[in-house]
């Protein structure tokens, strides 16, 4: 887990970050890294290169720079990942989709074994193919053995395998209940 960047207030009255020992290193400019992101320091004027001459300058590059930002969020094209690649998998596309196929036809098989053996009905193709989905990006493994996707997306899926194929443990929990009533007016009960 990542360390914790703090936050505080110099004797300068400027804010600061404290970086903890063993902290990820920044790209940022050494003057820079030490600082807070959005408060122009004049002590930096002609320091660090680019650096704004005037809060007026600042305040503009940050306009203009939020402008972009927002450009680029309503096309859609500025995101930290990739739409419908799993984390990890930039630039693995074709490896990606191999692996797919694969965790297709194993969640294929899969849900044909179910049927067969009585576990699912065929109620709907709906159904099927939504499980089937699940089914896939549990299995989906690369050479390796390693899982395509995270644990949490895994467990998500497995939750809804689970509600498809197993009862529910309430139906459990009556009958052990049933039978502590029972149990109780057995006892209660006077001997003969």
């Amino acid at each position: 887990m990542p360390k914790k960047y703090v936050r505080y207030i110099g004797k300068d009255g400027l804010p600061r970050i404290r970086i903890p020992r063993g902290a990820t290193k920044s790209n940022r400019h050494p003057l820079l890294r030490n600082r807070v992101k959005g408060v122009w320091y004049p002590d930096l004027v002609h320091k660090v290169p680019g650096y704004p001459t005037t809060q007026e300058a600042f305040d503009h590059l940050r306009a203009v720079a939020r402008e972009r930002t927002r450009k680029l969020n309503e096309e859609g094209r500025f995101s930290t990942q990739a739409k419908g690649i799993p984390k990890g998998w930039a630039g693995r596309r074709e490896e990606l989709k191999t692996i797919h196929k694969k965790a297709e036809e194993e969640a294929k098989t899969i849900i044909e074994n179910m049927l067969a053996s009585g576990i699912l009905t065929d109620d709907g193709a709906m159904a099927n193919a939504s499980l089937q989905a699940a089914l896939e990006i549990v299995t989906a493994r690369d050479d390796a053995g390693k899982y395509v996707y995270a644990p949490r997306e895994r467990i998500q899926s497995l939750k809804t395998v689970l509600e498809f194929t197993k009862t529910k443990p309430v139906a459990k929990s009556e009958v052990s209940l049933n039978a502590a009533e029972a149990w109780l007016a057995s006892l209660a009960q006077k001997p003969e």
